[in-house]
C-alpha cells in the first residue's frame, strides 16, 4: 500500500482517545490526528440513546501540527466540579476539513471506516453498557479506592504484555465484578528509546514517511552534519558512543530523531500503524543474509541449529532478530485492548531513563560529556551536539505525548500558567529539524543545561516543570521528578542525589494542597524509594567497584546510594506541611515487584525544620509490564534471601545530622578478638551520621531520627491444589473472572496452569519477589485512627498461560503504633528494636 493510499484509508484519529488527567475541575483527553482540527470534549453525568445528558464540563482546543499528517492535541474541560466516586461519560466532536461539522468518535472515518467497528474498538459490550466512553472519579472513602500501576513496557521485551490486563479489569467491573479502577499510574519507561527492535524501527521509518514528518539533520559531536550511513538500523551503537558519549548497552537501533521518538509513542498506544508485515532480516541485514545463503530459511524454520562455536555474527544477529520479531507480533496482537483501556481510566505518567536513553543524567560526568554543548576548550570529549540533540528530542516527545496530558494547565492556550508549554508547542510545530532558533528555544524551554556547576540542580531555570500533583477529597497523588532535578555533589562518576536541593523539595512536597490528616497520600518515584538489600547493598555496589563501566552497567542511581539526599527526602516526605502520616510510594524501574514498610520517628528530621515527625511509608513496586528476562525470573525464584525460605531481618536505622561530619560515639558494640568477643565504642561519622541497631550493639545516644525497614511477604496461604494431571492429559486454559472469589479463582488458575512449582519458586519464595511481568493493583482498608492497611495485588501469569491473575498479594499495616522513642522522649540504654508488626511478619 502506498503512502497516499494509507493516509486516504486511515481514520482521522491515529491514536487515542487517551483519557489523561482527571481532577475535580477538569478532564483531559489526548489525541493524535492525521489532519488539523478543533477538538471539543464534553463530560456528562448520563446518556440517552447514545447521547450524553447532564453536561457538566466542556472544552475545545486546536491541534498542533508536527508533520503534514500528524497533529496532536490534549483537550481540557472546565465547568461544574466533578463529584468523587461518580461515573461520568464523555463525548468528542471534531471540526476538520473533509468531515462533517462536529463529527463524533463513532461517525464513519473518525475512529474506523464504520460505526460498528468503531464502537467495538472503543466500548465494552453487555446489556445496559454505555454507548459513550466512561470513567469513575476517586471516592472520598479510601477503602473504595482502586489504583493500578506499572512500568517498563518494552515492545520486544520478554513475556506477555500486562497492560492489556487493565482492559480485562475494567470489563470485569462492568459485568458486576469489583469496583472499576479509578486511576492508572505509569511510573516510567513508557517507551524504550535506547533498546528498539530492528524491525520496529523499520516500521517507525515507514510511518514517518507516511505522515511526512520533517527530515531532521543530526549533528556529530562538534555540530557538523553526520553521515547518514552511520545511522543505519541495527548499527547505531558505535556512533552513539563515539559522537554522543552515550553509555546504553543496547543501542543498535536507538531512537535519534524527534520523528522517531514521536512515532514510537504512536505504535505503543495505537493499533492503526500495525497494518503491514514487519521488515524481514534481508531488508535490514542484507550482507548477513547473503552470508547465510541456504541456511537462512532452514534456521528460520528451526530445521537447523548452528552447532559451531563461536557462531558467526550473522547467526547471532539472525537469532536476536527473529526473537525480537516474534515478541513484536505478540505485542501487536493485544494492542486493541490497550487502546480501549486507556480510553476508560484516567492515566497519569512520569518519565524514567528509557524515555530518552539508558543512563540519562546518570552522573555529572555523563551530563558533561553527552548533554552540554560541545566546547573545544573543555577536556575531551568536551560535550556533544549529537548527544544534546537526542536528549532534546526524547524530552520534547515526552512533553508532547506524556507531560501535556499530566499537566494541561502548563500548556494552556491562554494565561501565564500555560506560557512555557504554549511556547514549546509553537516552536515544536515550527521546527524543521535543523539547528535553528526554534531548536535553541526548544532546548531552553525543556530545561537542557548549558553549564554544570558543583552541587547545583541540573535543570535550567524558567523551563517546563515535570513534577505535579492531583488532589481529591481523601486522596492525593504526588509525582516526583527525580531525573531533571538531580544534584551532583560528588565526583564525575558518583551517584546523584535524586532530590536534594531545598527549592525542588519545596516545589514537590511542601505547601501542596492539604487533603486532610486522614487522607491517602500516594507518591510516584520511578526508582523505588526502598530497594531490595540484596540488589542495592550487595550486587550493585559490588559491580560499582569496577569503576565507571561497572557503575554504568548497574544504573548506580538508587535513592540509597546518596545517604544525604535519601535522609533529607524521608524527613520532608512526612511533613511538616501538609502533615502526612500514611504515605504509599509507587515505583517501578527494577523489573520485579515487591513491597516494603518503613516506620519513621524523628525528633529532628535531617535538614528539615518543623519539629518532630512520626509516620509510616510503604513502598509498593510493580515492574515490568513487559520486560522480564532470565535474571528477573531467577530473582523471582530466589526471593529476598537466596537459597533460604525466610525474610531478611528487620533493619533499624538511627541517624544524626552531625554537623562537621566528625566521629561520634553513639554506644558500644561487640568487637571480635582472639579470645572471644569484647566491647568497644560504637562510632559513626559523616553527614549524616548513620548506624544500624542490632543484638551486638547498645545505643546510648538519642538519635535525631530513626526508622525500621521491613520487607513484606505475600500474605495469603497457598490454595489447595489437586494432583497434577498426567503429562499427556489435556490442560484446559480457563478464563479468569475477577468477579468470583479471588482465592477460588487462584486455585482454578493454578490448576489449569499445572505448574505450581513455578509459582512457588525453588525454595518456596517466589511469592516474595515477582520477577515475571506484572501489573500492580493498590487498595486500602481505611478504618478510624490506626486501623488502616494498604494492599498491593500483583497480577501476573505463569509460564504457558495467556491471561493474568491476582497471584501475589501483600497486605501492609499503616498503623503508626508506638513511637520508636520511649514515651518520655528519651532513649533507654539497651532498648531492643521494636517488634515487627504482625502484618509484615513471616511465618514459615
Amino acid at each position: 500500500m502506498s503512502n497516499v493510499d494509507f493516509i486516504n484509508t486511515s481514520p482521522l484519529v491515529l491514536c487515542g482517545p487517551l483519557l489523561r488527567r482527571v481532577d475535580p475541575g477538569s478532564v483531559t483527553v489526548w489525541f493524535a490526528l492525521k489532519a488539523p482540527a478543533t477538538v471539543t470534549l464534553r463530560v456528562y453525568t448520563g446518556e440517552n440513546a447514545g447521547q450524553g445528558t447532564g453536561m457538566v464540563q466542556e472544552g475545545s482546543r486546536q491541534t498542533v501540527q508536527l508533520g503534514k499528517y500528524l497533529h496532536v492535541v490534549a483537550v481540557t474541560t472546565s465547568g461544574t466540579p466533578l463529584v468523587p466516586g461518580t461515573t461520568y461519560r464523555y463525548a468528542v466532536a471534531f471540526d476538520s476539513a473533509g468531515y462533517s461539522a462536529g463529527a463524533g468518535l463513532f461517525d464513519p472515518g473518525i475512529l474506523s471506516i464504520s460505526e460498528i467497528d468503531a464502537r467495538a474498538m472503543l466500548l465494552y459490550p453487555g446489556t445496559g453498557a454505555s454507548w459513550l466512553p466512561t470513567f469513575v472519579t476517586p471516592p472520598t472513602n479510601p477503602s473504595e479506592l482502586r489504583v493500578l500501576h506499572g512500568s517498563c513496557r518494552k515492545p520486544h521485551g520478554g513475556g506477555v504484555d500486562m497492560l492489556p490486563t487493565v482492559d480485562a479489569l475494567i470489563e470485569a467491573a462492568l459485568r458486576g465484578g469489583p469496583p472499576r479502577p479509578h486511576q492508572l499510574v505509569l511510573t516510567g519507561d513508557q517507551i524504550y528509546a535506547d533498546d528498539v527492535a530492528d524491525s520496529l524501527l523499520a516500521l517507525i521509518h515507514d510511518v514517518i514517511r507516511v505522515l511526512e514528518l520533517p527530515v531532521e539533520t543530526l549533528p556529530d559531536r562538534k555540530g557538523r552534519p553526520i553521515d547518514k550511513q552511520r545511522l543505519a538500523i541495527g548499527h547505531r551503537q558505535e556512533v552513539l558512543k563515539e559522537e554522543g558519549s552515550f553509555t546504553s548497552s543496547v543501542a543498535k537501533s536507538h531512537l535519534l530523531t524527534f520523528a522517531e521518538f514521536a512515532v514510537m509513542y504512536l505504535v505503543v498506544w495505537s493499533n492503526v500503524f500495525w497494518r503491514n508485515d514487519l521488515a524481514e532480516f534481508s531488508q535490514i541485514y542484507p550482507r548477513e543474509w547473503n552470508f547465510l545463503g541456504p541456511y537462512y530459511d532452514k534456521i528460520r524454520r528451526g530445521e537447523v541449529i548452528w552447532s559451531k562455536w563461536p557462531p558467526p555474527s550473522a547467526i547471532e544477529k539472525l537469532t536476536l532478530f527473529l526473537a525480537e520479531r516474534k515478541a513484536l507480533i505478540d505485542f501487536q496482537s493485544r494492542m486493541r485492548a490497550v487502546r480501549r483501556a486507556m480510553a476508560h481510566v484516567p492515566t497519569l505518567m512520569m518519565f524514567d531513563d528509557h524515555e530518552v536513553t539508558d543512563d540519562w543524567y546518570l552522573s555529572s560526568g555523563w551530563c558533561r560529556d553527552a548533554v552540554l554543548p560541545h566546547d573545544p576548550q573543555r577536556p575531551a570529549p568536551g560535550g556533544s551536539a549529537m548527544g544534546r540533540r537526542v536528549v532534546q528530542n526524547g524530552l520534547l516527545a515526552y512533553a508532547l505525548f506524556q507531560s501535556w496530558g499530566n499537566t494541561p494547565e502548563r500548556f494552556a492556550a491562554t494565561g501565564e500558567a500555560g506560557r512555557i508549554g504554549r511556547e514549546l508547542l509553537e516552536h515544536a510545530s515550527a521546527w524543521s529539524g535543523t539547528e535553528d532558533t526554534h531548536s535553541t528555544e526548544i532546548a531552553r524551554l525543556l530545561g537542557l543545561p548549558t553549564t554544570m556547576s558543583t552541587s547545583a540542580p541540573l535543570h535550567a531555570p524558567g523551563a517546563l516543570a515535570y513534577h505535579y500533583e492531583v488532589t481529591w477529597p481523601g486522596y492525593q497523588l504526588i509525582v516526583l521528578d527525580t531525573r531533571t532535578r538531580r544534584v551532583f555533589d560528588g565526583g564525575p562518576d558518583d551517584p546523584p542525589g535524586l532530590l536534594l536541593d531545598d527549592g525542588s523539595l519545596a516545589e514537590m512536597l511542601v505547601g501542596l494542597p492539604d487533603p486532610g490528616p486522614d487522607a491517602v497520600t500516594l507518591v510516584l518515584s520511578p526508582a523505588p524509594v526502598i530497594g531490595v538489600p540484596l540488589i542495592e547493598r550487595t550486587v550493585q555496589p559490588l559491580i560499582g567497584r569496577f569503576g565507571k563501566a561497572g557503575r554504568d552497567f548497574v544504573d548506580y542511581e538508587a535513592w540509597g546510594f546518596h545517604p544525604y539526599a535519601f535522609q533529607k527526602f524521608l524527613g520532608h516526605l512526612l511533613g511538616p506541611t501538609p502533615v502526612r502520616r500514611h504515605v504509599v510510594t509507587l515505583g517501578g524501574d527494577v523489573h520485579y515487584g515487591y513491597a516494603a514498610r518503613v516506620r519513621y520517628s524523628a525528633k529532628a528530621p535531617f535538614r528539615r525544620a518543623g519539629g518532630a515527625t512520626e509516620g509510616v511509608i510503604v513502598q509498593l513496586t510493580a515492574s515490568a509490564l513487559k520486560n522480564q528476562d532470565s535474571k528477573t525470573e531467577k530473582f523471582h525464584g530466589m526471593g529476598y534471601v537466596p537459597a533460604v525460605d525466610r525474610l531478611p531481618e528487620m533493619e533499624h536505622a538511627v541517624g544524626w545530622a552531625n554537623p562537621g561530619g566528625g566521629r561520634r560515639i553513639i554506644g558500644d558494640k561487640e568487637v571480635p578478638t582472639e579470645g572471644g568477643a569484647a566491647h568497644g565504642p560504637w562510632i559513626v561519622q559523616g553527614i549524616p551520621a548513620m548506624g544500624q541497631r542490632g543484638p551486638d550493639r547498645t545505643l546510648t545516644a538519642i538519635p535525631d531520627w530513626q526508622y525500621t525497614v521491613s520487607l513484606i511477604k505475600h500474605i495469603e496461604d497457598d490454595p489447595t491444589l489437586p494432583e497434577r494431571p498426567s503429562p499427556g492429559a489435556p490442560r484446559p486454559i480457563l478464563d479468569f473472572d475477577p468477579s468470583v472469589d479471588r482465592q477460588e479463582a487462584l486455585g482454578r488458575y493454578l490448576t489449569a496452569a499445572a505448574n505450581h512449582k513455578d509459582y512457588l519458586g525453588p525454595w518456596g519464595s517466589g511469592k516474595e519477589i515477582v520477577g515475571f511481568n506484572n501489573l500492580g493493583e493498590v487498595t486500602f482498608s481505611w478504618g478510624a485512627g490506626d486501623a488502616k492497611t494498604v494492599t498491593q495485588t500483583l497480577w501476573w501469569r505463569l509460564v504457558g498461560m495467556q491471561d493474568a491473575a491476582p497471584l501475589t498479594r501483600y497486605v501492609v499495616d499503616l498503623a503508626l503504633g508506638p513511637s520508636l522513642y520511649s514515651t518520655s522522649g528519651a532513649l533507654q540504654p539497651g532498648l531492643p528494636p521494636p517488634e515487627e508488626p504482625a502484618q509484615t511478619r513471616r511465618t514459615s
